[in-house]
């Protein structure tokens, strides 16, 4: 196990890790061709009350192609806001005030890097664990790489420190509507259950990722940064593009975190939809002047990427504005700045094609392991509690939709006192494994926007990777001792 795992030797001794050096797409392709040779091998199972075997249901050569197609017409506002994401960056890069804003912060935290990355770390995990918004958060991500790149710090570090505190996060989520409202919604629960469980959670993941992070001696030297240009010209004041950058991210989290489910099953926050209506509601001399001008917008709290994008564009146009930039210019930057953001688009894009791929036909193989668990395990709701994330991570990247298909099936099986431990164990577990398995949207997303190979994300992330499944392990056990 040791040499298993030992990177310092020649990275090509190594049958296991020379099998995945390879392109990135390669790899979510092998692993889509894989899900496709078990559809020829495995009974796939309904579940309607109950499990029903229906028999041998290979995907057929139409659904290969299918599927990927599926994944991007679900996704195409996700997608179209990572490509804005691009173009807003390329805006903030032609206004010069924001080389003049990264070199400051870069400067300010010169003689504290370490401290800086994991306060960076941290401030990331927290967000994540409140929210659970972990695409919406990438909005904050290149600005902070630029400032880590030019403090030195690696593209793994750089990477752990961003996405992975994204992750750690969800590890540790609290209110995340994406994680903790699909628990409790399943199992009927409440925020406050095991609640000090997961704080303990979110701070053991990220005294972890301090100790990975600590290691670097940010001495690595950048030819590039992504979406990063160096103004050459005259610098401008940061001051506007500061606020602006701050309401747009602020107003990103805010408007797309549900309010009126998030924070508790029986208390429903309908303050923005309540706002929502008076303002529709303006008139004068009869006419509702306010419903006219926005037109069909969404209340705070029910906004998705559609809106997001929209932002974007609309924030792209007031830093044109501030900073003297002509239409025409902004919108050249815009498009550049989109295509720069084209691979880690299309990565998203195919994230979800093998979900999509048994989703969009009768071929549910979860449900035939499913049915295995809980056919093997069923007096044990430890094991239930450790194998159904394990299995599920690999046929779902978004955790909602694997507490609704998976843990949905345990909650009129699971005791009472159970309920919550399961729900804790399906975050920590599912999370963790968001950082190797080949369809995470989030590792996929960074390994493209990084342009790191997923061998060498594994030979440097490994030791926090492990070290933090060994402790989801060994807390989930604690607590099944002690509760």
């Amino acid at each position: 196990m040791k040499s298993f795992f030992n990177f310092k030797n020649n990275v090509k001794e190594n049958k296991f890790v020379k099998f995945f050096d390879r392109p990135l797409w390669q790899i979510v392709a092998l692993f889509f061709v894989l899900f496709i040779v078990l559809s020829w091998v495995m009974p796939a199972t309904s579940y309607d009350g109950a499990f029903k075997s229906l028999g041998i249901k290979p995907v057929g050569m139409f659904d290969w192609f299918r599927a990927p197609l599926l994944g991007l017409e679900q996704n195409i506002a996700l997608v179209l806001f990572i490509l804005f994401i691009g173009g807003y960056y390329a805006v903030l890069n032609k206004t010069g005030a924001y080389t003049k804003l990264v070199n400051f912060i870069v400067e300010a935290a010169k003689d504290r890097k370490k401290e800086f990355i994991v306060l960076v770390a941290v401030i990331f995990a927290l967000i994540s664990s409140l929210t659970a918004l972990n695409l919406v958060i990438f909005l904050a991500v290149p600005f902070i790489v630029a400032v880590l790149y030019k403090l030195g710090f690696s593209k793994i570090s750089t990477m752990l420190s961003t996405i992975g505190a994204i992750i750690v996060g969800n590890f540790g989520s609290m209110f995340g509507f994406q994680i903790n409202t699909a628990i409790n919604y399943v199992f009927q629960l409440e925020n406050t259950e095991l609640f000090y469980a997961k704080a303990l959670a979110l701070i053991g993941g990220l005294v972890i990722l301090a100790f990975a992070l600590w290691k670097d001696e940010a001495k690595t030297k950048h030819k590039t940064i992504p979406l990063y240009k160096e103004h050459k010209g005259k610098e401008r004041d940061f001051l506007p593009l500061g606020i602006l950058f701050d309401l747009v991210l602020i107003l990103a989290l805010v408007s797309n975190y549900s309010w009126h489910f998030g924070l508790s099953q029986t208390t429903q926050i309908s303050f923005f939809v309540d706002l929502h209506e008076n303002i529709m509601k303006m008139e004068i001399f009869g006419f509702k002047i306010m419903e006219a001008l926005l037109g069909s917008v969404n209340p705070i709290g029910y906004w998705n990427f559609t809106e997001l994008g929209i932002i974007l564009v609309i924030a792209s146009g007031l830093l044109a504005f501030v900073y003297n930039i002509k239409l025409k210019e902004m919108v050249y930057e815009f498009i550049d700045g989109m295509k720069q953001m084209l691979i880690p688009a299309f990565y998203v894009a195919i994230s979800f094609v093998v979900f999509g791929l048994f989703d969009s036909v009768d071929h549910k193989l979860y449900f035939t392991i499913l049915e295995f668990i809980t056919t093997n395990f069923k007096d044990s709701y430890l094991m239930v509690g450790i194998l159904a994330p394990i299995f599920g991570s690999l046929f779902m990247n978004n955790f909602f939709e694997y507490a609704v298909s998976f843990l949905a099936i345990y909650a009129n099986q699971t005791p009472k006192g159970d309920m919550a431990l399961v729900g804790l164990s399906s975050q920590m577990i599912h999370s963790a494994l968001m950082l190797v398995i080949p369809t995470s949207t989030m590792l996929l997303l960074g390994l493209s926007y990084f342009k790191i190979s997923f061998v060498e994300w594994f030979k440097g992330a490994k030791d926090f990777i492990l070290q933090l499944l060994a402790f989801a392990f060994g807390l989930i056990v604690l607590l099944w001792l002690i509760v």
